[in-house]
């Protein structure tokens, strides 16, 4: 069996290594720099699917005002757990 030395396999794994880091560091790079643009197209989207439910036309910002409701809500605000 042909055995390697450490040299040869090092000649074959640093490159792999730096082209790795090099992707990583892209990814990270481009995902800083869309985050906040997938949010907002994220949120543009919510609206639009809220504006075909409710076509009517408003004056606040619907995802700034909204109530997240959770089952604590529920009990607290109205004395009694729906979900039993």
């Amino acid at each position: 069996m042909n055995e390697r030395r450490p040299r040869e396999v090092l000649r074959h794994v640093v490159p792999v290594l730096v082209l790795s880091a090099a992707c990583a560091a892209l990814l990270v790079t481009v995902h800083r720099f869309t985050a906040s643009r997938i949010e907002r197209n994220q949120q543009m989207d919510t609206i639009r699917m809220l504006e075909q439910v409710m076509p009517v036309a408003h004056d606040n910002e619907m995802l700034d005002d909204a109530i997240p409701v959770t089952e604590h809500f529920i009990v607290v605000r109205h004395g009694h757990d729906l979900f039993e």
